[in-house]
């Protein structure tokens, strides 16, 4: 089966959120004899639009990060600008912070929305939203509690309801939660100034740094639409030449040019459609 990738950002195949929902895809779905038409579709949801937004969101991250480090050694060099005699104190700042957050939440959002297309190809169910709640219902009726595809939605619920609750915050404000965001603060400290990182909370949490979460979600989206796909490829029915499992390969030993995570493994001593 042939693909064609299309560039659509700057991110070439060495980036992992290419390779990953790209490269690493067409060679995990190589193999099963299904029907070239649903390769086609599964691959065009992970390529065409579950990667453009995940590369959005790193975008937005490598960008808050690049004026925070910038900002920082500035400080480090300068030190805070003061005026009126230490009375008043400038404080730095990302420029359109509040921006790059509804930005990155809106794609962030469109990730886990477009990830469930992939029910459709393979088991018929259209979800229009990203509800993982409502699927999660779905899955424990048709598979049952103690199938994969279940407990991985249940352990997943937490941080995807937060990026959902975060986005529906900004985009239907006076709903009972409220996103925070706050950008550079100073703070005294006896007779000393400290710097501190922009940073988000919903309603009365505790403000946590706006680019050490948003990394940990990216990354979160990207592993959970591969982890995906691959629980559906070991479920789906159709016989296979050979035994086989899809193993995780180490950080260290992914090709730099092309970071793939996962790869199937056969054994060719034993035929059969016995799979892992």
């Amino acid at each position: 089966m042939a693909f064609y990738f299309q560039k659509i950002s700057d991110y070439g195949t060495s980036s992992p959120f290419v390779t990953r929902t790209s490269f690493q895809a067409n060679r995990l779905m190589e193999p099963f004899p299904f029907e070239k038409k649903r390769k086609e579709e599964i691959f065009g949801i992970l390529h065409s639009k579950v990667l453009p937004h995940l590369v959005a969101c790193a975008g937005i991250v490598e960008s808050i990060a690049d004026d925070v480090g910038k900002i920082r050694e500035e400080v480090k060099k300068e030190g805070i600008e003061m005026q009126s005699q230490g009375r008043v104190v400038t404080v730095p700042s990302v420029m359109n912070l509040e921006a790059k957050v509804e930005t990155y939440l809106y794609n962030a959002k469109l990730v886990l929305r477009d990830i469930t297309g992939l029910f459709l190809p393979f088991w018929g169910k259209q979800f229009n939203h990203s509800r993982y709640d409502k699927i999660l219902k779905w899955s424990e009726e048709r598979f049952g509690d103690k199938h994969e595809l279940t407990q991985m939605l249940r352990s997943d619920q937490n941080w995807i309801k937060r990026v959902v609750t975060m986005r529906n915050a900004v985009e239907h404000p006076g709903t009972p939660d409220t996103l925070n965001v706050k950008n550079f603060q100073v703070k005294k400290f006896g007779n000393s100034i400290v710097l501190t990182e922009p940073t988000w909370w919903l309603n009365q949490e505790k403000p946590v740094p706006i680019i050490k979460e948003m990394d940990i979600l990216i990354w979160n989206m990207l592993g959970f639409q591969e982890d995906l796909l691959v629980i559906f490829l070991q479920t789906i029915d159709v016989k296979m030449p050979f035994a086989f499992s899809f193993v995780e390969i180490p950080e260290s030993k992914r090709d730099p040019q092309c970071p793939m995570r996962l790869q199937i493994v056969w054994n060719t001593s034993n035929r059969g459609d016995n799979h892992n």
